[in-house]
């Protein structure tokens, strides 16, 4: 008896060791699926001409300057990227990389010596864009030691592209539109339809107002195009808030108005009028 109860009590605990190995093989084999699901790719490109060196949380990316650079296998939702001339200008941001996802992050003049991050392309992460140059791992980063000794001479971060005050454009990029310009050119229509999907596809409401946020940021629109950015979300607040955000980015700014259709609340509607006003429209 003594004998068989023994035996139970091995099979019993060896069926025990075994089943929670195999749980603890499973939980790490999903983990590891799921973090290599969440990979991530950024594209940095340089003006026509020029070189630069990527740094990305302060940590150096290529040794050489370089007109583009990109990085593969990022796994966090944002990441700090600066990119410095070979004359020592820089510029920083915080930028948003959203998973699953290559996107490229463009540097557009706001003056002869100062860029900012501008999106100019999305793609899903598993659909290789052709770079000019080398493809740098994020996971299997070499240390980099050059003895170069980079002169940070003008570090500026997110600054406005567009102007507050309208100007005044000769190329009308809206059929039928005389009024006032408040920036230029707007993004084309194929470029924002691919923005348009990224924000629509990330599941949390947070997650697409970032994104909307950093378009709108970096990117010139018509009121048509901004309006469909707002139909994305349920809420008024959101909606008013980003239209509040967007004024300055807006090509077609006398048709602000029309932004009023996808508000519910008189009370929202009045409150964006009165900012209107406010901004002298």
């Amino acid at each position: 008896m003594a004998y068989l109860l023994l035996l139970y009590l091995c099979l019993h605990y060896k069926y025990y060791v075994m089943r929670k190995t195999i749980f603890i093989i499973t939980a790490l084999f999903t983990s590891l699926v799921l973090q290599a699901q969440m990979f991530r790719n950024i594209i940095v490109q340089a003006p026509e001409g020029k070189g630069i060196y990527l740094f990305i949380n302060n940590r150096q990316i290529n040794p050489q300057p370089m007109q583009e650079v990109k990085v593969t296998g990022l796994t966090e939702n944002f990441y700090t990227v600066k990119t410095v001339f070979a004359n020592g200008r820089n510029v920083q941001a915080n930028l948003y990389l959203p998973p699953m996802t290559e996107i490229v992050y463009s540097l557009l003049p706001v003056s002869p010596d100062t860029y900012e991050f501008a999106i100019s392309g999305v793609s899903p992460v598993d659909t290789a864009m052709p770079v000019q140059g080398q493809v740098f791992s994020w996971g299997n980063l070499p240390d980099i030691n050059t003895g170069i000794n980079i002169q940070i001479i003008n570090n500026n971060s997110n600054q406005n592209i567009h102007p507050t005050e309208p100007i005044t454009g000769e190329t009308v990029y809206v059929e039928g539109y005389s009024g006032d310009v408040g920036c230029q050119p707007p993004i084309d229509e194929a470029r924002f339809q691919s923005m348009l999907r990224t924000i629509e596809n990330q599941d949390y409401d947070d997650t697409r107002e970032q994104i909307a946020r950093q378009i709108i940021r970096s990117n010139c629109m018509v009121v048509d195009q901004l309006v469909a950015i707002l139909r994305l979300f349920d809420f008024d607040d959101v909606k008013l808030s980003l239209a509040k955000y967007a004024f300055d980015y807006i090509y077609d700014i006398e048709n602000y108005y029309l932004v009023n259709d996808v508000l519910t609340f008189d009370s929202d509607k009045e409150e964006l009028q009165k900012f209107i006003i406010n901004r002298g429209y």
